[in-house]
């Protein structure tokens, strides 16, 4: 039986997401390190990683 971080994962996999994001705390993570913090994710989104203006990276 998977587990709800391998179903989500696979969600984002085939969906062509990088990662999650959730704007209100600043944070995102990727597929290879998907949700390092332990915390709730229930207010993450599934994001994209893109480079921003400044050239760090960036989830949207």
């Amino acid at each position: 039986m998977p587990t709800v971080i391998e179903i989500l994962k696979q969600h984002l996999v085939d969906n062509d997401f990088d990662g999650l994001v959730n704007g209100d705390l600043e944070c995102g993570c990727e597929l290879s390190d998907l949700h390092p913090c332990g915390e709730s994710f229930a207010d993450c989104k599934p994001a994209y990683k893109h480079v921003d203006s400044s050239g760090q990276y960036d989830y949207d």
